[in-house]
């Protein structure tokens, strides 16, 4: 029920700036758009949500290949970890649902975890030893 008004208060919001912030010039800009490249753009936003399910898949074969996750698994992983990010304050929800989907899966809450941690420490120390190589 929470996310149902937390979408229509969100909606809502959208429609009030939309209206009050759009005229029609943003109206002809918008029909200036060119097909072509909006359909790359929303093909290069659905092939980001598949390289994370596979990035998804590959780390978890690597932790544990008895529990690996196919790739749609992890794209589903993904991207239902955006949208409960997206409708969370400070993106917060992203994380818990992404531990409960590999708990399901088999990993168990103690081990789901580590494969979202191995991600934020290669996002932390990997630009470290970058400079570190690059410096020498």
């Amino acid at each position: 029920m929470s996310v149902v008004i937390s979408l229509i208060l969100s909606l809502i919001s959208i429609t009030i700036i939309f209206l009050l912030t759009f005229d029609k010039s943003a109206f002809d800009k918008v029909s200036e758009i060119q097909l072509n490249w909006l359909l790359i753009a929303i093909l290069l936003h659905i092939l980001s949500w598949v390289v994370w399910g596979l990035r998804i898949s590959v780390m978890s074969g690597y932790i544990d290949r008895r529990y690996r996750v196919n790739l749609r698994e992890g794209t589903s992983i993904a991207l239902s970890n955006l949208f409960l990010a997206a409708i969370t304050p400070s993106m917060a929800g992203g994380e818990p649902v992404r531990i409960r989907m590999l708990s399901k899966k088999g990993w168990g809450q103690e081990k789901a975890p580590l494969l979202f941690s191995v991600r934020g420490y290669l996002m932390v120390f990997r630009p470290q030893s970058l400079k570190r190589v690059l410096k020498k």
